[in-house]
């Protein structure tokens, strides 16, 4: 059975929803993501991907001080969700557009996130943190598993790349995951044979269709940027990243409906309401990790014990068995 492991979009604390969710699986199924046959991270899931597909473990990925029974994150793992970590240098920005031409060919695609992408100036944060933390795992060259995708945008553009696979260039791992991870107007543009590359969610949070076409049995997606849940606060900006994610719910649907029409079972795993109550509105907060990993935890156990989920964690459980 061929079993695929998608890690969508979600900054720090999607990242941390992601390495919660893992441990849920690996303890509700026996089955490991390191054990997957592709592996697909846009984003904050391109950092958790690389770190999977070099052998690490989703246990010791979880952010925070180690509690009974779990493995102390490591120093590179506690950067990444450090308070402070991804602070705007103190200069005055430029004003200009950062990609005229990604901003031109979003308006004639009727793309509105994409044009204010292109609009707003180039991003003046860097990506150090991040390249530092998967070159402690990963020094040089790609991951050890052969099909690791790490899902970029050409910054003029706009066009998908998807670093680790023939038809793309081939840069270090860590250089393609800080592309990857490269959100427009915050973090610098990474550049790569010649070109800036930045954030892949700009195509789409999860980019499962990538996956039609590839035989697969099963595909695993978390997708940390996208639920129908809506919380209960009376924050406007929780509204607001709830509405994004009810949003973006549906382009996720949708790239799922092409991957079952291929003949692919998709488990398909969102934040709910207890999730976005622990992630908050602010994807980069790295104060929250911690508790954000614990909850996506605890709601992935349940989500793994409803009914109908039962026959894709039974064949999970068969893959851990083979």
């Amino acid at each position: 059975m061929k079993v695929a492991l998608v890690l969508g979009a979600g900054g720090v604390v999607g990242g941390a929803w992601l390495t919660g969710a893992m441990v849920a699986l690996n303890a509700s199924t026996g089955w490991s993501p390191v054990a997957a046959d592709v592996e697909i991270g846009t984003s904050a899931g391109s950092v958790v991907a690389a770190f999977v597909a070099a052998g690490v473990a989703p246990r010791r990925l979880l952010p925070g001080p180690p509690e009974e029974g779990l493995d102390a994150a490591p120093d590179w793992l506690r950067d990444l969700t450090r308070p402070g970590a991804y602070r705007f240098p103190w200069r005055l920005p430029t004003l200009r557009p950062g990609s005229i031409g990604l901003a031109r060919r979003a308006l004639r695609e009727r793309a509105p996130s994409r044009m204010i992408s292109g609009l707003v100036p180039p991003g003046t944060v860097p990506t150090t943190v991040i390249e530092t933390a998967v070159r402690r795992v990963v020094a040089d060259g790609w991951a050890p598993h052969d099909a690791c995708w790490i899902v970029a945008c050409d910054y003029r553009t706009g066009d998908r790349v998807v670093f680790g696979r023939d038809d793309a260039p081939r840069p270090p791992l860590a250089t393609a995951v800080a592309a990857s991870c490269a959100i427009p107007g915050f973090f610098r543009p990474v550049p790569v044979a010649g070109r800036l590359y930045v954030d892949g969610g700009l195509h789409s949070m999860s980019n499962l269709d990538l996956l039609v076409g590839h035989d697969l049995d099963l595909v695993v997606a978390l997708s940390p940027m996208s639920t129908r849940a809506r919380p209960r606060s009376r924050n406007p900006w929780m509204g607001v990243a709830a509405a994004l994610r009810r949003r973006r719910a549906r382009q996720v649907a949708a790239e799922v409906a092409r991957l079952r029409r291929d003949g692919a079972e998709v488990l398909l795993l969102e934040p709910g309401e207890a999730d976005l109550a622990a992630m908050g509105p602010n994807v980069m907060d790295g104060s929250r990790a911690r508790r954000v990993a614990e909850v996506a935890r605890d709601t992935t156990l349940a989500r793994l014990e409803l009914p109908s989920v039962r026959h894709l964690v039974d064949r999970l459980r068969s893959a851990a068995r083979r």
